[in-house]
């Protein structure tokens, strides 16, 4: 049973993260995904509340790629990490997308 579902919808006006929670899993409020939250790229908000949050070290170094995802007790560590995955994979989208236009 899929407790959770992450899509990431690209617009002329940016980009979003629409994240559909199964009535199932009992979550008592909605949750959000923002950007630049508590200092860090990206964060999941429960009630306007950081439960977790995810940003990348050496932002520039261009050989590897090392993001950090912290984590609030309590909260699923999979929907965090399905966050960051989407937030990458855009990413790199976006660095194939550039370097094909040059």
């Amino acid at each position: 049973m899929e407790m959770w579902s992450l899509k990431l919808k690209t617009t002329m006006s940016g980009t979003q993260y629409l994240i559909d929670v199964a009535p199932s899993a009992n979550l008592p409020a909605p949750l959000s995904i923002d950007n630049k939250v508590l200092g860090h790229e990206k964060g999941i908000l429960l009630s306007g509340n950081p439960v977790a949050v995810m940003s990348r070290s050496e932002a520039w170094e261009h050989l590897r790629r090392q993001d950090v995802v912290s984590v609030a007790p309590g909260m699923d560590i999979l929907l965090a990490m399905g966050v960051a995955w989407v937030r990458v994979e855009k990413q790199t989208r976006d660095t194939i997308n550039v370097i094909g236009a040059i």
